[in-house]
């Protein structure tokens, strides 16, 4: 149901999950520019992800949904005419409905939204052979724009700024002689792991005189490593960053680095987006599998495994250990 094609002029994009879907749906805010440069651009998000909302130019203010789940009034007060339900959330579709947005957009594959939504967009996520970034721009059908983005585009579309050193110092981590490696091992259990030993394996086997390796995550996650792989600290050239900094620091502090190796989190969308080189390590299965969840950027790269979805992540530690050398023989 797409009904009259709609002018907005106020729009607010809702994503209230995690950080790597948060990024992958800057690029709606871009194609909003791209197409309706005139459109005033809102972010409804958790605070959790606030920093990298701020940091997009292409959106102008940051909502937090902590405040409006309970005052669904003051979502009215903004003044938006739109509603765009990215990640479908009953309690969202719920407030903007009763807080009287004029046009609330979702897909018709909620059947919640069929009584919450007055503009149902025919979107299945589950067996497209398309991008979440790509997918979710699909959902501006109601506003005209129905053309699909070519993957190669996105980049230009996430309006990622600049930021600002971390508070926290950090350039005493970083060696001009070496290529500096943002290891990031964990993903709060939320994607398929490449295991420890292997991380321990592959830092052995690169030389150090030519890498910097910079283990990062939270301090939980950093005694869950020295628990599996306590060498891995002991290592040439390792720094130990685990629970070091805080989310808006680390965010910060991925813009530097000349790399990152991870499996599917939050960090390797962000590293994607600052333009850095990026490893992702993936399952080949859906619903996991990189053609919908795999990190955007200029120098984004992918391995992926060949077993199913409930298996263990097998990616030869030699395979991964070539795509890194092939870094520094490009010159970064």
């Amino acid at each position: 149901m797409l009904g009259q094609k709609i002018k907005s002029k106020k729009l607010i994009i809702s994503r209230v999950d995690n950080l790597g879907d948060v990024i992958l749906t800057l690029p709606v805010a871009g194609a909003i520019k791209e197409n309706f440069p005139d459109t005033q651009v809102y972010f409804l998000g958790k605070p959790y992800t606030r920093p990298v909302i701020e940091n997009c130019r292409f959106v102008d203010a940051y909502l937090d949904w902590e405040e409006f789940r309970t005052h669904p009034e003051r979502l009215n007060a903004t003044g938006a005419d739109t509603i765009l339900h990215v990640f479908p959330q009953r309690q969202v579709a719920e407030t903007a409905r009763q807080a009287g947005i004029p046009y609330r957009i979702g897909t018709s594959h909620r059947i919640y939204h069929w009584t919450t939504c007055n503009r149902l967009v025919n979107l299945g996520r589950k067996n497209s052979p398309y991008h979440e970034s790509q997918l979710s721009i699909q959902l501006l059908r109601p506003l005209g724009l129905r053309k699909m983005y070519p993957l190669d585009s996105i980049p230009g579309l996430y309006g990622w700024k600049k930021l600002p050193a971390p508070k926290t110092p950090f350039k005493h981590i970083l060696r001009k002689d070496r290529f500096n490696l943002m290891v990031h091992m964990k993903s709060f259990g939320n994607a398929k792991e490449w295991p420890a030993h292997c991380y321990l394996e592959l830092l052995r086997s690169l030389p150090s005189e030519r890498f910097n390796f910079l283990l990062t995550g939270t301090a939980e996650e950093g005694e869950a490593i020295r628990s599996e792989i306590p060498e891995i600290f002991d290592l040439p050239n390792v720094r130990n960053l685990f629970g070091v900094y805080a989310l808006e620091d680390f965010i910060r502090l991925i813009q530097y680095p000349d790399g990152m190796l991870a499996c599917s989190t939050g960090p390797l969308h962000v590293a994607a987006a600052c333009g850095i080189h990026v490893l992702g390590l993936y399952p080949g299965a859906r619903p996991k599998h990189p053609g919908r969840w795999g990190p955007v950027g200029t120098k984004a790269e992918v391995i992926t495994d060949t077993n199913p979805l409930d298996a263990p992540l097998n990616i030869p530690v030699e395979l991964v250990r070539e795509r890194l050398l092939t870094w520094i023989s490009m010159g970064n």
